[in-house]
């Protein structure tokens, strides 16, 4: 572990080696995405800056993310009986037995909205005092996870879906009072608006989740391991195809636009249906890579692609895969679903807004992407988008932290 003395003033600011940063994910078992390369980056930080960092991974972690955490210093806190975990764990199978059964239907979703919140519960118990933080956190049952836990923490809410049942919005304004114990992070003012109207009482902030990183992708050596043409002209779609996701405008957008660049589609879970029509579709190249990737394969599949595809229906919100996508310099052809990101974006010669749901919007777009028409993104655009640098992002959470407990203190 990093001997590595703190920076100056890191005591005053509050970050100190006697106050350890607790980093609580869930979907730790899995190889990941941006959320595991976050994970890294910020254990990583704490320990150059002389921090203990522990990760709480109660479901269990992936062994070469474990590897890699530890090399970088962290401790891994994993697996356990706390009655709270296996109630938890118990809901997360009944969810994966029931959800490709009834994609559509709201009943899969309120059981793992319910598995979630136990399981972050049982993890909190389980962590070390410090400064807890929820990377990925469960978007609805913020009062009953410190409930049960009784710890204060930050928790960053990516976005606020509409699948919640009665039961569960009754039991969040019993829990209310609970929710003075959390701050919430959230990626766009959009999201946080969400959550504030859902939960008045809860100290709402907003903060970019994506972390600036360097990048020094290899696009030959990428291609040449992903099975890729050196030559050819890739796009990708990067990431799970969950509820919020609109690949069914990708599909009319490519049978519109014909136009035969490959497509590389990366990431769990998938749609098959939609593949298969897109497959059908597209007269390019279609790569699928169906698990979710290493942080390692994520930076191939950036390295690999010449623009990314970013697809949301209405109600969905910032993407982390595009902001990542930019900070590795790819350009970016994304639907206008967040006024606030959309704006920012519209005019920038790296990227490309359509409009939400509307694939002869898109196939345009695509048309210039595959046209080379896009620059790459600047060095500078992460943090004129809001991205920080991972210590940065350390400080808000130690912020965060001591603003949840001078709110207990005061009551």
């Amino acid at each position: 572990m990093s001997t590595v003395a703190p920076p100056e003033g890191a005591r005053a600011s509050g970050w100190v080696p006697d106050d350890p940063l607790v980093l609580v994910e869930p979907l730790a078992a899995g190889s990941g995405g941006h959320w595991s390369k976050a994970l890294l980056l910020l254990a990583e930080a704490a320990a150059l800056g002389g921090r203990r960092c522990v990760v709480v991974a109660a479901r269990g972690i992936d062994p070469g993310l474990r590897v890699e955490l530890e090399r970088v210093g962290a401790e891994v806190v994993s697996g356990g009986s706390h009655p709270l975990l296996l109630a938890g764990n118990l809901l997360h199978h009944a969810f994966d037995a029931l959800q490709p059964r009834m994609p559509g239907r709201p009943l899969a979703y309120q059981l793992r909205h319910l598995a979630r919140a136990l399981v972050e519960a049982a993890s909190l118990r389980m962590a070390p005092p410090g400064t807890a933080v929820l990377p990925t956190a469960n978007d609805t049952l913020p009062g009953l996870t410190v409930a049960l836990s009784g710890v204060p923490h930050v928790r960053f809410v990516h976005e606020v879906c509409e699948y919640e049942c009665r039961t569960i919005r009754l039991l969040e304004r019993l829990l209310r009072g609970r929710l003075r114990r959390v701050r919430a992070l959230c990626p766009t003012e959009a999201v946080a608006a969400e959550l504030r109207a859902r939960y008045p009482t809860l100290d709402v902030r907003v903060q970019t989740f994506a972390l600036v990183e360097e990048s020094s992708g290899d696009r030959a050596a990428a291609r040449s391991r992903l099975a890729l043409a050196s030559r050819a002209t890739v796009g990708s779609m990067i990431g799970g195809w969950w509820q919020v996701k609109d690949h069914e405008t990708v599909l009319e957008a490519l049978r519109l636009a014909r136009l035969p660049f490959t497509l590389l589609v990366a990431g769990h879970r998938l749609d098959r249906r939609v593949l298969e029509a897109i497959r059908q579709a597209h007269p390019g190249i279609v790569r699928v890579i169906d698990r979710e990737l290493s942080p390692d394969e994520l930076r191939d599949v950036f390295a690999a692609s010449d623009f990314t595809i970013v697809s949301r229906k209405p109600n969905g919100k910032e993407s982390g895969v595009a902001l990542d996508a930019i900070a590795h310099g790819v350009p970016v052809v994304i639907s206008d679903r967040d006024g606030g990101l959309s704006e920012r974006l519209r005019g920038c010669e790296w990227a490309r807004v359509f409009s939400c749901g509307d694939p002869i919007s898109l196939a345009e777009a695509l048309a210039e992407a595959a046209a080379g028409r896009l620059k790459q993104p600047p060095p500078k655009a992460p943090t004129e988008l809001g991205m920080l640098r991972p210590e940065q992002m350390l400080e808000v959470f130690a912020r965060g932290e001591r603003s949840s407990q001078a709110r207990i203190s005061s009551r």
